[in-house]
């Protein structure tokens, strides 16, 4: 099992250091909304006082947690769906990508790997 676990992280890794465009893209999209909630949200909510207290806002909107009476104003909530949503589908796209190179590479190294894996009284059989 550790060798087939060694195989999938040696192939993880380089689609890690591949995707950095994503890491980019949710900083910018991280730093644009915290610019667009300090300009809207300012003057209204404390929250977004500031262009580091709307950063951490929305770091701490990643996570779940919501601000009191954030459905109070049309506008926060039209804000708030629209972040998660944006980010939601960033970072599952980011997840899809790191899966299907994973599932692109696994067939052609999971019979090497395989046979190491398993105990020697286990009758081996893979399908052709």
């Amino acid at each position: 099992m550790s060798m087939l676990l060694a195989v999938l992280t040696q192939r993880a890794c380089p689609g890690f250091f591949v995707r950095r465009h994503t890491a980019i893209l949710t900083c910018l999209l991280m730093l644009c909304f915290a610019m667009i909630g300090t300009w809207r949200f300012g003057s209204e909510y404390d929250i977004y006082g500031s262009f580091e207290t709307s950063l951490q806002t929305e770091f701490e909107l990643l996570f779940g947690e919501f601000q009191e009476g954030w459905t109070d104003n049309r506008d926060m909530a039209a804000f708030n769906v629209i972040y998660l949503m944006a980010i939601f589908l960033l970072v599952l796209n980011f997840l899809l990508a790191i899966i299907g190179s994973l599932s692109a590479c696994l067939p052609a190294c999971l019979p090497a790997c395989l046979p190491a894996c398993l105990p020697v009284s286990t009758p081996l059989s893979l399908p052709r």
